[in-house]
């Protein structure tokens, strides 16, 4: 039979029906082993280059204990050690707090009344009457740090006398009601 064939064929054709059958058992080779391993090198290729361009494991934990850290720190300037208080210990800590910043800034706490907890939307308020008895800058002094110190506050009222009428420091008597406000939701 192949006699036949080749006899019917001339010579150029058989070079061309031999050139196409090597070109097709070339081509199914190629598509059967070569193309496959481009593809897993190519995929490889692209996995090393993402790899390489993401950050190494060490960094990104860093970042995000770092970024915990913020948090941490942001509810601290917000609500000072509140958060982690029951409602009944609250007005203790915060008593205990503004006789502390007393101490440290040289004002005399004289008198404070807190008054029931109440909520505000997200936020439960704790209002108390407080007086005090110092000069003008040790009683800024003192209002800043109780800021710092117990978290966010609000000078709802205050009240500003002159005890002795002494010229280079005056000596004040001041009445406030504070408010203090810690979320229902921390």
């Amino acid at each position: 039979m192949t006699v036949a064939l080749m006899t019917r064929f001339n010579r150029r054709q058989l070079k061309l029906l031999s050139g196409g059958v090597v070109a097709l058992v070339t081509t199914a080779m190629v598509a059967q082993i070569v193309w496959p391993q481009v593809r897993a090198y190519r995929t490889e290729a692209q996995l090393r280059e993402t790899l390489e361009l993401s950050e190494p494991l060490e960094t990104l934990e860093r970042t995000r204990e770092d970024a915990r850290e913020q948090v941490r720190s942001a509810k601290k300037r917000l609500h000072g050690g509140m958060p982690s208080l029951p409602a009944r210990q609250i007005e203790a800590y915060i008593i205990g707090r503004l006789q502390e910043v007393s101490w440290r800034t040289d004002v005399d706490l004289t008198s404070v009344e807190p008054q029931p907890m109440t909520r505000s939307g997200l936020f439960d308020k704790t209002v108390f009457s407080v007086q005090l008895e110092g000069n003008y800058f040790d009683l800024f002094s003192w209002l800043s740090e109780v800021n710092a110190t117990v978290g966010f506050v609000v000078i709802e009222s205050y009240d500003i006398r002159i005890m002795e009428h002494d010229e280079n420091e005056p000596r004040l008597s001041v009445k406030l009601t504070m408010a203090s406000y810690r979320s229902t939701q921390s």
